[in-house]
């Protein structure tokens, strides 16, 4: 994501008349693909605006595309909450990597900066793969795992293994709802079947099962999830208030401070937003103490703080 803001990176490549070529020729190759073309719309106006905002973006252009809503607080889980309804498989995802590679090649960008577009881009694609269940099968999956239901799962797992890894709406998982119950029984069941406590999801801003289980007291679950591959990230760290957690992680990586979130990939979201999150006046006042570049992120940042009605947060960011 190091292209994110360079607007002379943006230049080089012939900023926004390029980025219009790229997206015409992407769309063309969609409409002729018949595996892609029936999971976009019947018009493909509105996906060819939104690309273009979107590759502008995160090419080093306008901020357009994440700020659309923002001054309502509008900070949402990525991509993944504009395609969570869609199966997409891994074939797909690299059907859609093969359209964009080629379509930077028709307009002309080098193959070093085709390469670094598709860095980008990559991991994008690969994270939207959600082919398990099917959708309404998902959500059924979702509350039964809530409800602590393990010989539902069980039988929902015979016929769909992979859901134990699929996101359905606000990039809920499976592990992530029986967290949010505070179900040991069924957190166990699902980690010892496969289930990765490294993704995250909610809203306004996207936690790890941990974090969520933490901030409603299910300690034993957090317990559990801290001691079965839950990284402690410095997202979770500073929604958290781990303030020991954050200051070995920035002693180690000070660049962390302004890193973003890469599932909530369409939005700048950084360590500080977690922060406010989570409420924890210490560590907010401790990472402006490291001079984060926050300036960019002002809008969000309040935005986030007023929908908490957090008075002292908004008079802290303010006062920075």
């Amino acid at each position: 994501m190091d292209t994110y803001g360079d607007t002379d990176f943006f230049n080089s490549i012939g900023g926004s008349e390029t980025i219009n070529m790229v997206v015409k020729s992407f769309y063309d190759r969609i409409e002729e693909d018949p595996e892609l073309r029936p999971l976009f719309p019947k018009s493909l106006h509105h996906g060819r605006q939104m690309q273009r905002l979107f590759l502008e973006e995160w090419l080093g252009g306008r901020p357009v595309y994440s700020n659309r809503g923002a001054e309502n607080g509008a900070i949402q889980g990525g991509m993944h909450g504009i395609h969570y309804h869609f199966t997409i498989s891994k074939k797909s995802a690299g059907r859609w990597l093969h359209h964009m590679s080629n379509s930077l090649k028709d307009s002309q960008i080098s193959a070093a900066n085709i390469s670094k577009i598709m860095s980008i881009l990559g991991p994008i694609a690969n994270s939207m793969v959600n082919d398990g269940a099917s959708f309404s099968d998902l959500l059924t999956a979702l509350r039964l795992a809530g409800q602590g239901d393990i010989t539902s799962i069980k039988n929902t797992m015979q016929k769909h293994p992979e859901i134990v890894r699929q996101r359905g709406t606000a990039g809920r998982t499976l592990l992530w709802e029986s967290a949010r119950n505070g179900n040991l029984e069924m957190t166990t069941f699902l980690i010892e079947n496969g289930s990765d406590p490294n993704i995250p999801g909610g809203a306004p801003l996207l936690l790890k099962p941990y974090a969520l289980a933490l901030s409603r007291d299910f300690n034993k679950v957090a317990d559990y999830l801290k001691s079965h591959g839950t990284e402690i990230d410095i997202f979770t760290a500073c929604y958290t208030g781990d303030l020991q957690r954050i200051k070995y992680i920035l002693g180690t990586s000070p660049e962390l401070v302004n890193c973003l979130q890469a599932y909530e990939d369409v939005n700048s979201i950084v360590p500080l937003h977690y922060a406010i999150h989570g409420g924890e006046i210490e560590t907010i006042e401790y990472l402006f103490s490291l001079k984060p570049n926050y300036k960019p992120y002002m809008s969000t940042l309040l935005s986030l703080a007023r929908s908490m009605n957090r008075e002292d947060i908004i008079s802290l960011i303010q006062e920075i």
